[in-house]
């Protein structure tokens, strides 16, 4: 029997072995797909209900950017995993380095943004190596210290099943090696749909960043030495007890808002785009004087919620408490919504590091929100009416809308404001008048729902905009290109149930009604409503703000800085200016002396007095700034 069963032995042991051989080519397979299968598997769970809004050409982008990056990966894999050769430690490095980082990055930056780090999220960044993370925090909220290692365990396994399984022949390994190579440098180097749509898979858009931000740590020509807002690292303020019973603070900031479209001042009837909101808070304390000290939303963000001056060192703005920090220390929980698409030049720095209770921006109103116009304001308005109420008494949240920012967000089904004209500029007022209405529509629900709420009779509103906006009255349109009037003069107010207010912080906001104010003061008088700003520990922080209480009797005022040129954003367009009510300087592009106006004779700025009219301003402007518009390169930073 066993001579005649060896040959039937040895016949069937062919099919066992290429049996073995086809299962060891399937699980191969399977392994090198992993990569793919995984990212495209995640990037499901994540979005797929803003997957199936992609137009074809996206969809077929996406599909090319997943069979790209798959191969990529599966090519990696083999060529790390080679059992000779000097290369294989370059691509096993490569390997464990890139497959950890862009799958946990990826996943800790969407959880918290909702959104995946592309090359907006790093433009003008320069720091290594926490270019490499996204600049994310490393705590609860983003989850990174338990993504990373997990996602290099994975890359571990991937590997070793990969020298396991896979056995292909040399001359395919050393054509991965090629292949991983030319791949990887095409990721890097090439684009990736990073805005709006996002539609490439998550790993692509993670490398093609990465490619973006070692480009900004060695840029190739002076024009990308620009710096805009970069990360962070807020001073810990120590508990602090309030002085009095802590109210809740709702900080309200519009976007491009001028002061001459909108009604602050509840006395008379509004007839302007901002009527709805004007109905709804009465009665309220307006700031007809309002001014902002930058036509810049970073920079004006920045004034507004540090008390600082714009003009401070590099390490004093990045390192300056903000008013989250105060609120935090004093026991208040902390929250910002916004529907800015707040991802451009740097804005997320502003808030990332605050540790916020809560933090909402466009992209989780809508994956696809614009990069200028953000998420629709109504979107943003029915996520605060839900929330708010939800949030830990005492509270300080921040509401912050977008749509009036260019190209203007309209409701093209409730548009009341048309050109009395065929003109091009008086058709972009329109729709901007029309963008103002719809977002103060929004708005006015915010407001009718904290007037509604359980907390009313513990919360005051605080009212601004961030800068105006500019339809050529001085030649030119937009913001952050001068300090005109029409770009910095802004609405302003307070509004407090009765009683929530004491007599004499309603007599001070009554006395401040009609002054020149600035946004250097709504740190201070914010700290106040919370009780926090004649507290010993707040002094040495008290001491860097220039501005004053408006809940109290305001005193001489010394001259305010105005400029679009700062550490915390460096200019696009050079503009410098210094206010002394009523005097007032001006100068941008390429001027080298000042325009004087007198803003109570001229409020429209018509007429330039010449430098000498305006006293020792330009004196004190010169000393303090160093430089004028005209020694500015454009796109570049000032010869500081």
């Amino acid at each position: 029997m066993s001579e005649e069963g060896t040959p039937q032995r040895k016949l069937s042991a062919r099919p066992r072995r290429a049996l073995i051989r086809s299962r060891r080519r399937l699980t191969a397979a399977v392994v090198l797909a992993t990569p793919l299968l995984l990212q495209l598997g995640l990037d499901l769970s994540r979005r797929s209900s803003h997957m199936l809004t992609f137009a074809p050409l996206h969809a077929l982008g996406y599909a090319g950017s997943v069979a790209l990056t798959g191969t990529f990966w599966a090519a990696l894999l083999l060529a790390a995993t080679r059992r000779r050769g000097r290369a294989r430690v370059f691509f096993a490095l490569g390997l464990f380095l890139l497959f950890p980082l862009q799958l946990a990055v990826q996943s800790a930056f969407f959880r918290m943004y909702n959104v995946y780090c592309g090359s907006d999220a790093m433009l003008e960044y320069r720091a290594i190596p926490s270019t490499w993370t996204c600049a994310l925090p490393w705590d609860r909220r983003t989850q990174l210290g338990l993504y990373l290692p997990a996602a290099f365990v994975l890359a571990l396994a991937l590997a070793y099943a990969t020298r396991t399984f896979a056995r292909p022949r040399p001359a395919l390994r050393r054509s991965a090696g090629l292949a991983a190579f030319v791949l990887g440098a095409f990721l890097f180097a090439g684009p990736a749909s990073y805005r709006v749509w996002q539609s490439s898979s998550p790993d692509h858009i993670y490398l093609s960043a990465m490619g973006v931000a070692v480009r900004e740590q060695f840029p190739p020509s002076r024009r990308l030495k620009v710096l805009r807002t970069q990360r962070r690292t807020p001073t810990v303020i120590p508990p602090l007890s309030a002085a009095s019973d802590r109210r809740n603070v709702v900080l309200v900031l519009q976007e491009s808002l001028r002061e001459d479209v909108y009604c602050s001042d509840p006395s008379p009837t509004c007839a302007r785009p901002g009527r709805h909101s004007h109905e709804v808070a009465k009665p309220r304390f307006p700031f007809n004087g309002m001014r902002a000290v930058a036509s810049s939303t970073v920079i004006s963000m920045s004034v507004i919620l540090s008390g600082l001056p714009p003009t401070e060192d590099f390490a004093t703005l990045h390192s300056a408490p903000y008013l989250f920090g105060f609120a935090k220390a004093a026991g208040y929980s902390t929250a910002y919504y916004t529907s800015q698409y707040i991802m451009l030049f740097g804005m997320r720095f502003l808030v990332q590091d605050e540790g916020l209770d809560e933090l909402v921006m466009s992209s989780h109103l809508h994956m696809g929100a614009d990069g200028d116009t953000g998420a629709n304001d109504s979107l943003l308005a029915d996520r605060v009416v839900a929330e708010l109420p939800k949030l830990k008494e005492p509270f300080f949240a921040v509401v912050q809308l977008s749509n009036p920012h260019f190209p203007y967000l309209v409701d093209e089904a409730d548009a009341p404001y048309a050109p009395e004209a065929a003109d091009k500029r008086k058709e972009a007022f329109a729709r901007y008048q029309n963008a103002v209405h719809a977002s103060d529509k929004a708005f006015a629900r915010v407001m009718t729902a904290i007037a509604a709420s359980p907390s009313t009779d513990r919360t005051i509103v605080v009212f601004t905009s961030d800068h105006g906006e500019s339809f050529w009255e001085h030649g030119g349109d937009g913001h952050t290109k001068t300090v005109y009037e029409t770009e910095v003069r802004v609405p302003a107010w307070i509004w407090a149930k009765r009683g929530v207010l004491s007599q004499p912080e309603r007599e001070g906001l009554r006395a401040a009604r009609s002054t020149p104010t600035y946004h250097l003061d709504l740190a201070p008088t914010i700290l106040d409503l919370m009780g926090l700003w004649d507290l010993p520990a707040v002094a040495p922080h008290r001491a860097k703000m220039p501005g004053q209480p408006l809940t109290r009797p305001l005193g001489p005022r010394e001259p305010v800085a105005l400029t679009n040129c700062s550490w915390i954003w460096q200019c696009k367009n050079a503009s410098l200016g210094m206010m002394h009510y009523p005097h007032k300087l001006a100068a941008r592009g390429k001027d080298d002396q000042y325009a004087c106006f007198n803003l109570e004779t001229d409020p429209k700025e018509k007429k330039d007095l010449g430098e000498a009219a305006c006293g020792d301003l330009a004196a004190r402007a010169r000393a303090l700034f160093g430089y004028m518009p005209a020694d500015v390169t454009p796109n570049e930073n000032p010869p500081r």
